[in-house]
């Protein structure tokens, strides 16, 4: 029983870590008709990918540590400039948004 008990524990624990995870995430959206003078909302995506990591950058230097979710929405995207993934830039998801 104690086996048992210990197993249920630890998913527990890992499904609240998920949940948790997800509920302090940041959500950052981008669109094809997006404005990067927009706040990067669902109402007012960013039209670069390039605005939203700079976003995310400067929360991290802020000490924001919360997971961030960059939502593409429909549509092709050109990105100019190589894009450098450093250590402020970690814990990012990048996502069609929904079944876009």
């Amino acid at each position: 029983m104690n086996s048992i008990q210990n197993k249920f524990r630890s998913i527990l624990f890992m499904s609240l870590m998920l949940l948790s995870s997800q509920l302090f995430s940041q959500e950052i959206f981008i669109a094809t008709n997006g404005t990067d003078s927009g706040d990067g909302s669902l109402n007012s995506p960013f039209a670069t990918v390039e605005k939203a990591l700079e976003v995310v950058s400067i929360s991290r230097e802020k000490g924001d540590k919360n997971t961030f979710t960059i939502y593409f929405r429909e549509g092709t995207y050109t990105i100019q400039n190589t894009i450098q993934l450093s250590d402020d830039l970690s814990n990012i998801i990048l996502s069609a948004y929904q079944n876009e």
